[in-house]
Order: C-alpha cells, then structure tokens, then sequence
C-alpha cells in the first residue's frame, strides 16, 4: 500500500465523521413541557381523546366558567422551532384534563437565542360550558 492511500483513510473517516455530527445538529433535540393549575372547584378529568374546541380570537357566546389555566413550553434546538400549531396537542390534553370543553385567552410568546436554543410558550384558560 502506498503512503498517499493511507493518509486518505484517516481524512475520509474524519469527513464522514463530521458530516454525521452534522446531520445530528441539523435534525435537533426538542422538549416539551406541559401543565394545568385549575381555577377554583377541580372537575373530574374528561377522556384522553376527548373533543376540545379551540377559540384562538373568540369567546364564546353561551354562558362558561373558567376552570383551569393551560400552559405548554417547547425547548427545541438546531434549525427546529415550536409554533402554535406543534403547541395545540399538548394544549388539549392538558384541557381534557382538567376537565375542560373549551380553550380560550390563548396567548404565545417565543424566544430564540442564536442557534443553540428556541423556545415558544403558550398560556391559555380552559372553560366549561354552563348547561
């Protein structure tokens, strides 16, 4: 073998070596965190899949009582970002939880510092309809 083969192996090993960390950091790590705090009387927890209206710009009209307070936090790292859309299942688990029929006073905020880190917090209150 010769002396310029050798010398290629242990630069191919190193190219393939990063381009695999590469790829790590470009498919990126995320978290999620989520949790109610009920307001006042704790109603039993609805089903796990149970239906839950989301009224981002709305109130709605029939009479409801505030029951919990819904707040969702995502961390995601590398080029990934957390958006409402990644946030509303979470948002519904936590209101089926608290035994909530709706999702209303939805309000978001994200924070991005450089590449390293991003996170998108959601605060909401879960409501139960009056009958």
């Amino acid at each position: 073998m010769s002396t310029s083969s050798m010398r290629c192996v242990p630069a191919q090993r190193m190219l393939s070596t990063s381009a695999i960390v590469f790829l790590g950091l470009l498919a990126s790590c995320a978290t999620t965190q989520s949790r109610f705090t009920p307001l006042g009387q704790a109603y039993p927890p609805r089903p796990g899949d149970c239906s839950v209206a989301v009224l981002k710009d709305s109130v709605p009209q029939k009479a409801f009582e505030r029951v919990s307070r819904l707040d969702v936090h995502i961390e995601r790292t590398g080029f990934a970002q957390g958006d409402f859309e990644s946030a509303i299942p979470e948002l519904k688990k936590q209101a089926c939880l608290s035994g909530a029929d709706a999702i209303i006073e939805i309000q978001d905020r994200s924070t991005g510092f450089r590449f390293e880190n991003r996170a998108y917090h959601v605060t909401a209150t879960g409501i139960k309809f009056k009958d």
